[in-house]
C-alpha cells in the first residue's frame, strides 16, 4: 500500500484510490504508544467561568470608561488593545498597553485607564472568575503581544458568546488566555522614571504615592506637601483620571480594604484603620454606602461564594 498526499491507493484492488480525512491521516501516522495508561496533558490553570464580553472605542473618554465597570472587584479582566497605546493606573503603577498588546488585570488590583490625548480608543474586554491558581500571579505589571492565533480565537469567543454556546465558551477562553499571555511575547509595562518625570504622569504619580504613604491624609495636607495648589491639584486630576480627586482616594482605601478583608483575618477595626478611616464606625458606613454591606458581610459573603459579589444584591455603587 503507498500512501500520496491523503489518497490510499491499493493495486491489488485496480488502482483505486480512497480519499482519507485529515485526521485519519494524522492519526494513521502515529506511532505505538510506549505505555497505554501514562499520557501527557495538563491544564495549567480552571477554566474561566462566569464570563462577560464588552467593547469600547471610539475617543478616548476617561470618564465613561472609567465608570462603565467597576474599579475593584474579584474578577480577571483581560484587556486587548487594538489602536495606539495607552495607559493605565494599576495600584500605584502607570502600565502602558501598545498597539496589539493585552494586559490582565488580577482580583482586586486597583485600576483606572489614564486621559493622554488618545485620538482613537478601541479595547476588547474579557472578565471572568476563575477557580483558585497562581498560574497568573507572576504576570503583575506586565503586558502581552498578541498573535493571530490569538485574535482569530477572539473572534471565535465572540461568536460563542453571542450564540449562547455556554458548555464551549469556557474552553475556547481558556485557550485564549494561553494563546495571549505566554512568556516570550511578554515584556514589562511599567512607564520608565525618566518618561514620567517631568512629564504629563508626574503629578499623578506623586499623589498616588502620598496616598499610599498616608491614607488617612485630607486632598489639602496633600497639596502643601507636594507644593502644588488645591484648585490646580484637583483640576488636572480629574482632567487626567477622569475621576475627582477625592473620590479616587476614597476608591483606593475602598479597594485596599476589600482586599484585606478577603486575603487577611485582621479584624475590621485594624483593617478600618490601616486603610485611612478614623473610626471603625466611619469606615463600616462608609463601606456598606458604596459596597451595599457591611465589611463583615462582604467577607463572609465573598469567601463561602466568590460568586456572591456578583450577584445583583451585591453589586458595588460608585463612590460620589
Amino acid at each position: 500500500m503507498i500512501i500520496l498526499d491523503n489518497f490510499l491507493t491499493n493495486p491489488t484492488l485496480g488502482g483505486t484510490i480512497v480519499k482519507r480525512i485529515p485526521a485519519e491521516e494524522s492519526f494513521s501516522r502515529l506511532p505505538a504508544p510506549r505505555d497505554y495508561y501514562r499520557g501527557t496533558g495538563r491544564p495549567p490553570f480552571p477554566v474561566p467561568e462566569n464570563i462577560v464580553l464588552f467593547y469600547r472605542g471610539g475617543v478616548f473618554d476617561p470618564f465613561f470608561l472609567n465608570e462603565s465597570y467597576s474599579w475593584s472587584h474579584h474578577r480577571y479582566v483581560a484587556v486587548f488593545n487594538f489602536a495606539e497605546p495607552l495607559q493605565v493606573l494599576l495600584e500605584e503603577d502607570i502600565i502602558r498597553i501598545g498597539e496589539h498588546e493585552c494586559l490582565l488585570i488580577l482580583p482586586h488590583q486597583y485600576h483606572r485607564f489614564i486621559n493622554d490625548h488618545q485620538r482613537h480608543l478601541s479595547l476588547a474586554f474579557v472578565t471572568f472568575t476563575l477557580g483558585e491558581t497562581v498560574y497568573f500571579e507572576n504576570m503583575h505589571d506586565t503586558v502581552f503581544r498578541f498573535g493571530e492565533d490569538a485574535e482569530e480565537t477572539l473572534e471565535t469567543v465572540v461568536h460563542d458568546y453571542r450564540g449562547g454556546e455556554a458548555r464551549i465558551l469556557p474552553y475556547r477562553a481558556a485557550l485564549l488566555l494561553i494563546q495571549a499571555f505566554r512568556k516570550g511575547e511578554d515584556h514589562p509595562g511599567l512607564l520608565n522614571p525618566m518618561d514620567i518625570r517631568g512629564g504629563s504622569h508626574e503629578m499623578i504619580i506623586r499623589i498616588i504615592r502620598a496616598v499610599r504613604g498616608d491614607r488617612s491624609a485630607a486632598i489639602g495636607d496633600i497639596s502643601r506637601a507636594l507644593g502644588y495648589s488645591e484648585s490646580y491639584m484637583r483640576s488636572r486630576f480629574k482632567r487626567k483620571m477622569g475621576v475627582p480627586l477625592g473620590r479616587f482616594i476614597l476608591e483606593m482605601r475602598l479597594a485596599r480594604a476589600k482586599q484585606a478583608l478577603l486575603e487577611t483575618d485582621d479584624s475590621i477595626s485594624r483593617i478600618a484603620d490601616s486603610c485611612g478611616w478614623g473610626s471603625l464606625y466611619a469606615f463600616s458606613r462608609s463601606f456598606r454606602n458604596h459596597c451595599t454591606m457591611s465589611p463583615s458581610e462582604y467577607r463572609r459573603a465573598v469567601r463561602l461564594n466568590p460568586r456572591a459579589g456578583e450577584s445583583k444584591r451585591f453589586v458595588q455603587a460608585a463612590p460620589k
